[in-house]
C-alpha cells in the first residue's frame, strides 16, 4: 500500500467539503486523519458527554456534542473535532 502525500495549505472550508469517509482535523493548513478511537476511549467521551448533557439541561443552556466541527475564531488553517464539546 503506497503512503498518499498530506494535504496541506488546506482551509477548514476544504476540510467540510471531503468526502463523508474522509474523517479528520486540520492543524496549521495540513489534514491530520484520525482514526477510530478504543473502547476504553470511547466509553470516557460518552460519560463525559452525558455529564455535559445533565449540566445543560440544569441551567446551563447551549449545544453538547461530539466531533462538532470547531474553527477557533480568528484562528485560520485549524479545524478540529474535539469528543465531547459544550458550546453555550
Amino acid at each position: 500500500m503506497a503512503a498518499t502525500a498530506p494535504k496541506t495549505g488546506l482551509t477548514a472550508e476544504d476540510i467540510w467539503d471531503l468526502p463523508e469517509d474522509e474523517r479528520g482535523e486540520l492543524i496549521d493548513g495540513e489534514f491530520v486523519p484520525m482514526a477510530p478511537v478504543d473502547p476504553d476511549h470511547g466509553g470516557s467521551a460518552m460519560i463525559l458527554g452525558a455529564a455535559l448533557v445533565r449540566w445543560s439541561n440544569e441551567g446551563h443552556p447551549g449545544v453538547v456534542g461530539a466531533e462538532i466541527g470547531f474553527a477557533p475564531p480568528a484562528t485560520s488553517g485549524v479545524l478540529l473535532a474535539p469528543d465531547v464539546s459544550y458550546y453555550p
